[in-house]
């Protein structure tokens, strides 16, 4: 590869990058609701051929990792210490209402305001 050609994939990647900030920050501000919608019309508009990065919302897990999951243990809440795949469904299924708690509380960190606050709040021991 010239070194025309080398200049030119790493102007490339620096455009790229700077492209995944501007839409990092627009999809954080995007209530949980909305955000798989971005995503999947974001993807259409690229004409990517590829799925959503693994992990994202609405993308099963595999087989495989759906079993490692299963054995990780519940860090919160009525079924705290139980491993996942003991946990009934209707109580995990409630996890992911998107009006439950949690997902207001993912929003609230991700609002502007929280994002530039210091991250030393003084706790209620303090």
């Amino acid at each position: 590869m010239d070194d025309q050609t080398v200049q030119a994939r790493i102007d490339a990647r620096k455009r790229a990058s700077v492209v995944a900030d501007l839409v990092s920050d627009e999809a954080i501000v995007i209530s949980e609701p909305a955000r798989e919608a971005f995503w999947i019309e974001l993807w259409r508009l690229l004409g990517a051929q590829t799925r959503p990065p693994a992990g994202f919302r609405g993308e099963p897990m595999t087989d495989k990792q759906a079993k490692v999951f299963g054995a990780v243990l519940m860090p919160f809440g009525l079924h705290k210490g139980k491993r996942v795949d003991e946990v009934p469904l209707e109580y995990l299924e409630r996890l992911t209402d998107p009006s439950s708690f949690l997902k207001e509380v993912r929003r609230y960190l991700a609002s502007r305001r929280i994002r530039n606050e210091p991250r030393d709040r003084p706790s209620e021991e303090e």
